[in-house]
């Protein structure tokens, strides 16, 4: 290998100071460091034990090794505080990786030293494993220049481009033009933020238009300028393979491209999602696409997402048809009386006027699944119109109401009540007004959701602010940010109360200033809550005794899988890195952010926390995968590690898509596997100990029973795998 480099890039140094260098690296974390990939089709390959090695070196170059799903490898970004000189090592590294690891499937190339470009590039055309390649934005155009042509070389492994540089020379869109002519196998492509001309636009999309496997487009409005949007929909119109289509206006295009897209979209039959962002529709525009969609009978999911404060990347309005424009509801209502396949509708800002046309729409609808709508000017009498026809709509599952006043919360909870729709209508409200939020606490006991976030200058919450608390059954969500100084002792004693006592909340942020009394209180109440999978904190004070209280939840609390500290008023400096090492021996949580002040190696402290849940996270993702059938040696020692973690159940809830009573029996199920076959799965025989006639799984003569005694003394990681073999 280091030959291979002396001979291809002339001026690097000899193949005797590069050997000796990867040398160094090998004798320093073992021979097997270097060792080949191992991956099968059943067992994954080493480097996923040794991340923490080779990202001590990819760091230098802010790249890192990580396992984003069970068995998918990629080296990704990270954001790493270091402008080191130290980058030679890194790009032999990253250069070994990508030309003898298979087991490599994705590459983000955010940024790249330009002395290494032709190195890196070499690496692109030798990898032999490599899926996706993403280009971020930090390129410059000399380095789009370079890396865009060796895309058309790189092995037919590769199905997933993204390029998200937005000056790319006219010379590199050329050679992107071209390399989409070779890589035949391309099933995904994302430029949605590229900028062009329409003569790059037309170039592209006529590639584009030859990728016979192309199945996932994402494009800025460029792409409409091409004769008038003409170009864009005749390659929709003539697509079968295209499932899903995403759109961002970015105030290039106008009404007759648009126009003429939709009249492309109506041809499509093999659409499934349609993600229009940005865009503003005249009414006649809103017609054509309500036309167009009726018109593709498979469109499952669509999305219509305006810009607007609130709203970041990872938005609720994923995986929805979303209308922004005020008094657009009667398109929508038609569109849902029509009856096709939407399942999912999300209409932003339509008027009062508009619920008798969706109240009518709900009656006749037996597909739609979620309606979400954000309405304005609304009566009592409008929101009855609403839920009367939501009850005699039995396929409709979850009615979403956004913009819900504070002062008319209490009677639209009775209102929901009398027709008989619990359970299937939401309406997030956060409270501003102290004197609305009392009020409702105290008659509203069935809410699911509590949220109050003070104004400046309000009035301070009453002493029995929280008292009804107790009362609250279903409560899953609360939420409580005090801006305006402490809170009465009462306050906290409520809270306190009712946090050790609920069985149902799921996630609780408190943000308000706390004494020293107040804080050990609500700390021990959390430590005694048993289903609180997320906790956010902040504005507390703590003192030495609290760091250690907190320890104490994150040792115990197995349903604990977020958590959010802000421990700003905190000096305790052991404590914290007490609080730290609890952190890294914790196995449940998955997302961890903690601030501190005055913290001297913060860097270090916070790189911990983040290798820790990244752990935590490839752990759960491995441990799914041996629930749902996968027998790697590795799958099942991550299994065994957190078979008894109530996350590992809602991961494969999810995941199977089952109750969580059947979630439940199939980790049970596989917890009795494991101990039955555990030496077939460790790798000690094939498949089984047969030693009778009879087929059953024992040692000589000893029986099951005492078979299973000794199970209980062993672990998977107890049994030494076969080693690697490979290494230089």
């Amino acid at each position: 290998h280091a030959t291979r480099l002396e001979r291809r890039f002339p001026g690097f140094p000899t193949a005797e100071e590069i050997y000796s260098e990867l040398k160094v690296i090998s004798v320093t974390f073992r021979d097997d460091f270097f060792a080949v990939c191992t991956e099968t089709s059943t067992q994954p390959c080493h480097l996923a034990d040794r991340f923490d090695s080779w990202n001590l070196f990819l760091g230098k170059i802010n790249m890192k090794l990580s396992e984003e799903e069970p068995g998918r490898i990629g080296i990704h970004y990270a954001f790493v505080h270091k402008n080191t000189q130290e980058k030679r090592v890194p790009y032999f590294l990253l250069h070994w990786l990508l030309k003898q690891h298979c087991c490599i499937k994705t590459l983000d190339i955010y940024e790249s030293s330009p002395e290494y470009l032709h190195l890196l590039c070499d690496a692109l055309h030798l990898s032999c494993g490599l899926e996706e390649l993403v280009l971020g934005f930090s390129l410059d155009e000399q380095a789009l220049e370079i890396v865009l042509p060796e895309v058309g070389a790189m092995p037919r492994t590769l199905v997933r481009l993204k390029v998200f540089a937005y000056e790319v020379p006219a010379y590199a869109l050329d050679s992107l033009g071209t390399a989409l002519q070779r890589v035949l196998g391309l099933a995904s492509i994302d430029l949605s933020c590229m900028s062009m001309d329409a003569c790059d636009a037309d170039w592209l999309l006529s590639e584009m238009s030859a990728c016979p496997s192309l199945a996932e487009l994402s494009i800025e409005d460029y792409f409409l300028l091409p004769r008038k949007g003409a170009a864009l929909a005749e390659l929709v119109a003539g697509s079968t393979a295209l499932r899903k289509l995403s759109l961002l206006d970015d105030g290039h295009s106008g009404m007759k491209q648009l126009a003429r897209f939709f009249k492309g979209l109506a041809s499509n039959r093999s659409l499934e999602e349609l993600c229009l962002s940005d865009f503003t529709l005249e009414k006649h525009l809103r017609g054509l696409l309500v036309e167009a969609v009726s018109h593709i009978n498979i469109l499952k999911i669509q999305k219509l997402k305006p810009f607007y404060e609130g709203i970041d990347g990872d938005d609720i309005l994923s995986q929805k048809l979303h209308f922004y424009e005020r008094n657009d509801g009667d398109a929508l209502a038609e569109l849902v009386a029509r009856n096709t396949g939407l399942r999912e509708l999300v209409c932003d800002r339509c008027g009062a006027e508009c619920v008798a046309a969706f109240s009518r729409a709900i009656r006749k609808n037996t597909r739609l699944q979620k309606l979400q709508l954000t309405l304005y000017h609304m009566e009592m009498q409008n929101y009855k119109e609403l839920l009367t026809a939501l009850s005699c709509n039995q396929s409709l599952q979850e009615l979403v109401l956004d913009n819900v006043l504070e002062n008319i919360v209490v009677d639209l909870c009775q209102l929901v009540w009398e027709t008989e729709t619990e359970g299937r209508v939401k309406f997030p409200v956060i409270f501003k007004d102290v004197l609305k939020f009392t009020c409702a606490i105290k008659k509203c006991s069935k809410l699911t959701r509590l949220a109050y976030k003070s104004m400046f200058n309000s009035l301070p919450l009453p002493r029995d602010a929280f008292s009804e608390l107790i009362h609250y059954h279903q409560l899953k969500s609360l939420v409580i940010c005090e801006r305006n100084g402490p809170i009465e002792s009462e306050c906290f004693s409520d809270i306190a109360r009712f946090l050790s006592w609920t069985r149902t909340l799921k996630d609780v942020t408190l943000s308000f200033p706390t004494t020293a009394e107040s804080t050990n209180a609500l700390l021990h109440a959390i430590l005694q809550n048993r289903s609180l999978s997320e906790l956010n904190i902040s504005e507390w004070t703590f003192e030495s005794s609290d760091l250690q209280l907190l320890c104490d939840i994150i040792r115990t609390k197995k349903n604990l899988t977020q958590l959010n500290l802000q421990l700003m008023n905190c000096r305790e400096r052991k404590a914290v890195h007490s609080l730290a090492e609890h952190l890294w021996s914790n196995l449940n949580l998955l997302k961890v952010t903690v601030q501190v002040n005055h913290l001297r190696d913060n860097a270090s402290f916070q790189q911990r926390i983040c290798t820790a849940t990244q752990r935590n996270l490839s752990t759960l993702r491995c441990a799914v995968q041996f629930v749902m059938g996968s027998s790697s040696r590795r799958y099942a020692a991550a299994f065994e590690k957190i078979s008894d973690l109530p996350s590992l159940v809602e991961a494969v809830q999810e995941s199977a898509n089952k109750p969580k009573e059947e979630a439940k029996e199939m980790v049970e199920s596989c917890k009795r596997n494991l101990d039955c076959n555990f030496l077939a799965v460790v790798g000690v025989v094939k498949d089984a100990v047969v030693c009778e006639p009879n087929g059953q799984l024992q040692l000589d003569c000893i029986g099951l029973d005492n078979w299973l005694r000794i199970r209980r003394y062993l672990r998977v990681a107890d049994i030494m795998p076969e080693p690697h073999h490979g290494a230089p």
